[in-house]
């Protein structure tokens, strides 16, 4: 019986697809242990408290927080590592399991071993959504949320190497979610994963993800290269098309990011 990992950008749906496997049984944890819902995801984040908490704290003694990831991999202290493992082995044994994070894109180096025989399910969504979402939500500029939204992708893209990988486009989901997520349902239970084989009438809000750009011209603009050409490479990934060559990370990146992030101190809010 195997396990899932849900992987994507914050504000990108991993949320959505993680309520849509619970709801077909597959295990996120009590009630208790979950995050509740707030007013930016008031159907919840699926995520255990735990989870966060630990990344967080991982993020913290690399110097780094969600908004403001780490350089090169993190470390994790011993009692840390400790934490993953005891984590890991207090999900059941009888039935399959999900962890989800955003942060688990940039701590996924220290993760990854106890996730051996999980499935990754990465959801991407488009640089337009993410950015309007994080301004919305957060005052962040839309370049700013460009160049997070090209971080997290492109280490997603390192994590998805040796697994076994479904991949989803929010957009798709949007269109069809009951057709999308029923295939979903049966890729995973193909793979090992014990689940419903059929999603739930009602599980998605389609009042829900509906960010837009205010001025979509200007944020054309403000795409980089880099981040045009991973918007491509992932819509490729996601919807079965040939791939084009996998962009390189823009060098710059980092040091804007670091940049940008230290003028917003604390105001960082994210779950």
């Amino acid at each position: 019986m195997r396990n899932v990992v849900i992987l994507g950008m914050h504000r990108s749906g991993t949320s959505m697809v993680a309520e849509a496997l619970a709801s077909a049984g597959i295990y996120v944890g009590e009630p208790a242990e979950l995050l509740t819902g707030q007013e930016d995801n008031p159907h919840g984040f699926w995520e255990r408290e735990d989870v966060v908490t630990l990344d967080d704290a991982i993020l913290a003694e690399n110097g780094a927080t969600w908004y403001r990831p780490p350089e090169n991999t993190p470390v994790a202290s011993p009692e840390q590592t400790e934490a993953i493992t005891a984590i890991v082995d207090g999900m059941p044994s009888d039935r399959s399991w999900l962890i989800k994070d955003p942060r688990q894109v940039l701590t996924w180096p220290l993760w990854e071993e106890a996730f051996t025989d999980a499935v990754v399910l990465y959801v991407y969504r488009n640089p337009f959504a993410v950015a309007a979402s994080l301004q919305r939500r957060n005052d962040y500029p839309l370049s700013f949320g460009f160049a997070l939204w090209e971080y997290y992708n492109q280490s997603a893209m390192a994590a998805l190497q040796d697994r076994d990988v479904i991949c989803l486009s929010y957009e798709t989901i949007a269109a069809n979610a009951q057709g999308v997520m029923t295939d979903v349902l049966r890729q995973l239970g193909e793979m090992g994963v014990a689940c419903e084989r059929q999603l739930h009438p009602g599980v998605f809000d389609t009042s829900l993800g509906k960010s837009r750009v205010a001025d979509r011209d200007l944020a054309v603009e403000l795409l980089s290269p880099s981040q045009r050409d991973l918007a491509l490479y992932c819509e490729a990934l996601c919807s079965g098309d040939p791939l084009p060559s996998r962009p390189e990370m823009d060098q710059g990146l980092w040091p804007y990011l670091q940049d940008v992030a230290s003028a917003f101190g604390t105001a960082g809010r994210c779950t």
